[in-house]
């Protein structure tokens, strides 16, 4: 098909109403996507393994889960063949919580290929599915058999960290085993010349809502940075996310906390925390509009050069702040972005909700700006999902960049994970970025910045307030979580 083609069927795709794709037979619409949105989320098929893989994540997952399953069981099927759809089969077996499947899979392949037991994504996912499974002494005896002869590796020292931990199944005395948890981590944060850190409450078990610096770092001074934190009854967690940009050392600081009509005493955390601390400020929302309207509103009132955002229920290094001012001052970028780790509040670090390559992912809560650049592209979407993807996707787009990588390759954030947050529940759950509401807005707002003209926006402003595109109507209307529901089992 020439390209002129395959260009006028991306745009009749993408204009057509969801309801209307829905009526596309499945076949064809798995071809459409796959082959003219490949940058939605879904690599370009490449093989039988990679197109059962993409139908497994697409909304068909069914009968791909038993081709799947067969083509790894097939006498016949060569070995890369059956090793590739283990891989597939194992992602997908530990996304449903079964990671005791994962972890025989994980281990075929190293039988059919033993020279994958020195790789280390080999190892990694086979460390992090024994610690799900409360197996740390196993996970640890494996970790240091292969660290011995590896590189120094940030998302190993997280994973060995993991098999100390008394809630992967680790046996040992309690302050050992938490004295054990720091030294690895500190060791990550040291190799980037990043401050120890340590329990904020030295007789209190360790644990993300237990931590602080070290010891005190020098001051770092600049420009006055804004930083937004949406809260939405974060009564339990607040008080860590304070308290973690309260001890930053880069002081000069303004935090708009925006309340979006909590139900519970969170606001009242924040009035309390904001008494002590002038650099801190309560705003309160009329209406429930989600994070994303709470940031714009925040915007309007922002006083500093600079601005970041900050979830109400994570942990941030104390430089933070620091490191995000000194790089971007240092290159020409209208942004930056920093990296996290995913962690349960008992400090086991997870990683990405689908295992990856590294525990650590981009951080989009964690993106740093310059004030003015609002000016030029626009606020956050008010969709209730997704926007700060789109976000980060349209200042890409206008200023001629490609992804933007975090600019230390090392998480400057601790992200809780909770059962009740909308990209871990229902119908917002993040898997749905593959098939479901998050594609649909992705897809929606590709087909919008591509009709954007650079010149003409970055010259004269975007020119629109939010919602800036057609998006479906649950993305702008959905409220809080969903009770969670079999998420896996789409589309057939």
């Amino acid at each position: 098909m020439k390209k002129r083609h395959v260009e006028i069927l991306k745009k009749i795709y993408k204009r057509l109403p969801p309801r209307l794709r829905g009526a596309i037979p499945a076949g064809l619409d798995l071809w459409l996507r796959d082959r003219l949105l490949p940058g939605a989320g879904l690599r370009k098929p490449s093989g039988r393994v990679q197109v059962l893989e993409s139908k497994l994540w697409g909304g068909y997952s069914r009968k791909a889960l038993a081709d799947l399953e067969a083509l790894v069981g097939a006498p016949k099927t060569g070995v890369n063949t059956a090793v590739a759809g283990a891989l597939a089969l194992a992602r997908w077996h530990a996304l449903a919580g079964d990671f005791e499947t994962a972890l025989d899979l994980i281990r075929f392949m190293r039988e059919r290929q033993p020279a994958r037991a020195r790789d280390r994504e080999q190892y990694l996912r086979e460390a992090l599915f024994l610690c799900r499974l409360g197996r740390a002494p196993e996970a640890r005896a494996l970790l240091e058999d292969r660290l011995r002869r590896a590189p120094f590796d940030v998302s190993a020292e997280l994973m060995m960290a993991n098999a100390w931990n008394p809630a992967a199944g680790a046996p040992e005395p309690v302050a050992l085993a938490e004295a054990q948890i720091l030294a690895r981590i500190n060791a990550a944060f040291a190799h980037f010349g990043l401050g120890a850190i340590a329990k904020h409450d030295p007789g209190a078990a360790l644990s993300l809502d237990n931590l602080r610096g070290a010891r005190a770092l020098p001051a770092a001074e600049g420009p006055k940075v804004t930083v937004i934190v949406p809260l939405w009854n974060a009564e339990a967690t607040i008080g860590t996310a304070l308290r973690s940009l309260a001890e930053q050392t880069y002081e000069n600081l303004e935090v708009l906390v925006v309340d979006d009509l909590s139900t519970d005493a969170s606001a009242d955390v924040v009035a309390d925390f904001a008494r002590s601390d002038p650099r801190f400020r309560l705003i309160r929302q009329s209406v429930n509009g989600g994070s994303y309207a709470a940031r714009n509103r925040a915007l309007v009132e922002a006083t500093g050069e600079f601005v970041t955002v900050h979830d109400a229920d994570d942990w941030s290094h104390p430089e933070r702040i620091a490191r995000h001012a000194v790089d971007l001052a240092s290159r020409d970028v209208p942004f930056n972005i920093s990296a996290w780790v995913r962690t349960t509040p008992e400090m086991l670090f997870i990683g990405n909700w689908r295992p990856m390559a590294t525990l650590f992912q981009r951080n989009f809560s964690s993106v740093f700006f310059r004030r003015a650049l609002i000016d030029k592209v626009g606020t956050w979407d008010a969709a209730r999902i997704s926007a700060d993807g789109e976000f980060v996707n349209r200042v890409q787009k206008l200023h001629g960049l490609r992804r933007q990588r975090p600019f230390l390759p090392c998480p400057l954030a601790f992200g809780r994970i909770g059962k009740n947050s909308l990209t871990q529940t229902g119908r917002t759950h993040v898997a749905t970025i593959y098939h479901g509401l998050r594609r649909e807005y992705h897809e929606a707002g590709d087909f919008w910045h591509a009709g954007l003209d650079p010149a003409v926006v970055l010259a004269e402003g975007i020119g629109a307030t939010p919602p800036y595109f057609p998006a479906p109507l649950a993305v702008r209307s959905a409220r809080q979580p969903e009770p969670a529901h079999d998420l896996l089992i789409i589309g057939d």
